[in-house]
């Protein structure tokens, strides 16, 4: 983990190699269940990258990250056929970069587990509703920023500080890592 733009101890930017299990996914996971909605991103039949808004419904050890969505949606029969996706959030003061397999689970008992009343609309059948599915993104690479804990006249410190030098602001006023995510099972 890297803290105040040491990126991952490293010069050169590289990923650091983090077992799925690790005090840097620990600190990646926080970040993430503080987030209810994500952009997924998948590629379409045609090649194309295609982004939309997903809601969270969980994060599973390891980083995987659960969404839930309808049997016919496109992004159903891309997965299938490109399972290599790419899951973006951000709220103005962190950003989480993921990029990871996704796979499509019809198991009814773990629907079940994870139904939400809220999601009646779309499924008018509840947790036995034949058309839901769940997308679970397992991810292999993760990026994160956090500038939350950042103070706005920190920031301010940092910025005149840099104008006064004829520097450039640089990244070293947010918490920021690049994770290559291994040691699966």
């Amino acid at each position: 983990m890297t803290k105040h733009g040491h990126d991952s101890g490293h010069s050169d930017g590289a990923p650091v190699q983090v077992d799925a299990r690790s005090d840097e996914m620990a600190r990646l996971g926080e970040i993430v269940d503080d987030f209810e909605h994500a952009m997924l991103v998948t590629r379409s039949e045609e090649g194309e990258l295609r982004a939309r808004p997903m809601r969270i419904v969980a994060q599973r050890p390891g980083g995987t990250v659960v969404f839930v969505t309808h049997r016919a949606d496109e992004k159903v029969d891309e997965i299938a056929s490109s399972p290599e996706v790419s899951v973006t959030l951000q709220d103005g003061k962190r950003f989480v970069s993921l990029s990871g397999t996704a796979s499509v689970d019809d198991d009814r008992d773990r629907i079940g587990r994870f139904f939400d009343a809220s999601w009646e609309p779309w499924f008018p059948g509840g947790a036995r509703d034949p058309d839901i599915r769940l997308i679970d993104v397992t991810p292999t690479h993760a990026e994160y920023w956090d500038g939350s804990g950042l103070e706005r006249l920190t920031f301010l410190f940092a910025a005149a500080k840099a104008v006064a030098k004829g520097e450039s602001l640089t990244t070293d006023v947010t918490e920021h890592a690049k994770l290559e995510i291994v040691g699966r099972g």
